[in-house]
């Protein structure tokens, strides 16, 4: 529908963050240089949604299309 009203719950960036140990989200929030970021990231990021998920097979997105 091209007419239609942009969705505003729409997201306008998705992303995906993987990490090798199960606090690693909580020590990336402790690192100095990513809290230097908080004001600005409470700016910019109009909303935010955290879902844990145990364990997602990443590598067919980065297989080599060749």
């Amino acid at each position: 529908m091209p007419d239609a009203a942009p969705d505003a719950e729409a997201p306008d960036e998705i992303h995906l963050l993987r990490f090798d140990r199960e606090d690693g989200l909580e020590a990336a929030r402790r690192d100095r240089e990513m809290q230097a970021l908080d004001e600005l990231r409470a700016r910019v990021v109009r909303k935010a949604v955290l879902v844990r998920v145990a364990d997602v097979p990443l590598a067919r997105y980065f297989a080599d299309p060749a």
